[in-house]
């Protein structure tokens, strides 16, 4: 890993299948980075200085490694999973070990704290169930309040960017799903094609910020059941054909779903990324800038307003001839007054255009 800046930080150099697992900026202290490696370190890095701040936890073995991690809504928890399923809570300085439990059998591909309920920790694993957690009560593997098991394993397990009302997950072959909180009771489940092989990013389905909208990168199958290319894709169970992965004609898009009915809103494609495989996507706070990547190649998007309408230009013009041929009888005290309204104006004007550029965003979304 290198970030540029004032110096550098350079990743552990473990071969050519060595990776960063997670990353994640400290809330409290936008300087400090947490990174869970595959060479078994938890570490707090220093972005600005360039150097490692501090190593939090390592595992010392090579077999032995971190595969997710987050911090909590306050700041000064750090919740890290690793390949033998285990979840270790700590202080934000490794100072303190909370406790380290098995909380899974397989390995936790997916750890998140809920910022609507700072105490509600929820895990994800490749032994394909997804538990919820309350770090104030945690004795023993079995003290989860909720627990959902999957056909297939869980790549991810995201809360709702808007209020936490929301959990999204998504597994390794054909399913989105969606559960409302705090009753983590299910709610809608999305057919998708995302399956998952050896040597692919794992697909993750992520949240807009502003709304409840889902974004998903698709890879087509032609087992899947809304395929064009798909005869028999089930059999009489309903349960998916596991045959060897091929792929179709379809087009490999990046997807939006409405959160709340599952309804396909829009679908983003780009000749430069028609035959990658978008596997991560992520809009930035405001919402007006998604991020998508596939492989080594990585794609920003963001929409095109429409210009004004010349007339209305030209009617703003002519106004502002008529206001200058008006007499000028006013006195300071008045020019004051004008000048106070005029900010006030601006303002409203300004507001009403973050109004539109927003509103035209959303359109441009939903736009099919």
């Amino acid at each position: 890993m290198t970030l540029q800046g004032n110096g550098q930080i350079k990743g552990d150099k473990t071969g050519a299948n060595g990776s960063i697992q997670a990353l994640k900026f400290s809330g409290v202290d936008t300087n400090l980075l947490y990174s869970a490696s595959i060479n078994g370190q938890l570490k707090c890095d220093d972005a600005n200085r360039g150097q490692v701040h501090k190593v939090l936890l390592d595992t010392g073995y090579c077999d032995h490694w971190f595969t997710s991690l987050d911090l909590s809504v306050s700041g000064d928890l750090v919740a890290v999973g690793d390949n033998f399923g285990y979840v270790t809570l700590l202080s934000s300085e490794g100072q303190l070990q909370v406790w380290k439990e098995r909380l899974h059998k397989m390995k936790v591909t997916h750890i998140e704290f809920c910022p609507r309920m700072p105490w509600c920790l929820v895990t994800a694993s490749v032994d394909r169930s997804l538990k919820v957690w309350d770090v104030r009560n945690m004795k023993t593997a079995n003290t989860f309040l909720y627990s959902h098991l999957h056909d297939k394993p869980i790549n991810s397990a995201h809360f709702s960017r808007v209020d936490g009302s929301r959990l999204l997950t998504t597994d390794q072959h054909s399913e989105i799903r969606v559960y409302s909180c705090p009753s983590f009771t299910h709610s809608i489940t999305i057919p998708h094609p995302h399956r998952h092989f050896q040597h692919l990013t794992p697909i993750k389905a992520t949240w807009h910020p502003l709304r409840d909208i889902i974004v998903v990168g698709r890879y087509p199958d032609p087992l899947f059941p809304h395929s064009s290319e798909c005869s028999s894709p089930y059999s009489a169970d309903k349960k998916p054909f596991s045959g060897k992965p091929q792929g179709g004609r379809e087009a490999r898009t990046i997807d939006l779903y409405d959160g709340v009915t599952g309804q396909l809103l829009h679908q983003l494609s780009d000749p430069a990324s028609a035959n990658k495989i978008v596997s991560l996507n992520l809009f930035n706070p405001s919402g007006d800038t998604l991020l998508s990547a596939a492989g080594i190649g990585v794609w920003v998007w963001k929409p095109k307003f429409k210009q004004e309408p010349s007339a209305n230009k030209k009617s703003d013009k002519g106004k502002a001839n008529h206001n200058s041929h008006s007499d000028d009888s006013s006195s300071s005290s008045d020019d004051d007054d004008d000048d106070d309204t005029k900010g006030a104006a601006l303002k409203r004007k300004r507001s009403s255009a973050d109004k539109k550029k927003t509103e035209s965003w959303m359109k441009f979304m939903v736009k099919k």
